[in-house]
């Protein structure tokens, strides 16, 4: 089996990046941003795959870093991105909107580069790893029992719960004269 080039997690996140303005749906991808499916199913590398097999190749490999990144952060990315049910047609700052008041901000907030930049580089970063490194060396079951361990809250299935919906994900810093 030949190896694969090792991805441009740079290029990528740019890409990541183009693709927030219509989305990552297979259909939006081939339109708007077929740059991204360029640089994750190249048609050199993939000479039996149509244009179209490779953008539903790049949707799902993006929505299997999303499942894989799990939690608040995985649901708003996922929104802003334009993969929940809902999302699609819906404007970019639309989808922000949702997104920063799930993880308790505001759009502009979410916009900047320390959240919806960093963000979207997890998902380059976990598509590297889910590219290029192999189950077995990185075994995500052992760091899921690890993050139940420490987490004080499950849920009736014996999973840890996720932060509660009401409360805001990133805590707002006190100033003074607050109470």
């Amino acid at each position: 089996m030949a190896r694969q080039p090792r991805l441009d997690v740079d290029a990528l996140h740019r890409g990541l990046r183009r693709v927030l303005r219509h989305g990552a749906r297979a259909s939006r991808l081939i339109r708007y941003t077929s740059e991204v499916v360029d640089i994750l199913y190249p048609a050199a590398e993939h000479p039996g795959m149509n244009p179209h097999d490779r953008a539903i190749s790049t949707e799902m490999l993006i929505r299997r870093a999303l499942e894989s990144i799990g939690g608040y952060a995985s649901e708003a990315l996922s929104i802003v991105l334009g993969l929940s049910a809902g999302t699609l047609g819906r404007s970019l700052s639309d989808r922000r909107q949702v997104a920063g008041k799930l993880l308790g901000m505001e759009a502009d907030t979410f916009r900047r580069d320390q959240h919806e930049g960093a963000l979207l580089y997890d998902v380059a970063i976990e598509i590297y790893r889910i590219r290029h490194i192999p189950d077995s060396k990185f075994p995500r079951s052992k760091l899921a029992d690890l993050a139940d361990a420490t987490s004080g809250q499950r849920t009736a299935g014996g999973k840890a719960a996720p932060f509660p919906a009401s409360q805001p994900r990133y805590p707002r810093r006190r100033r003074r004269g607050d109470a």
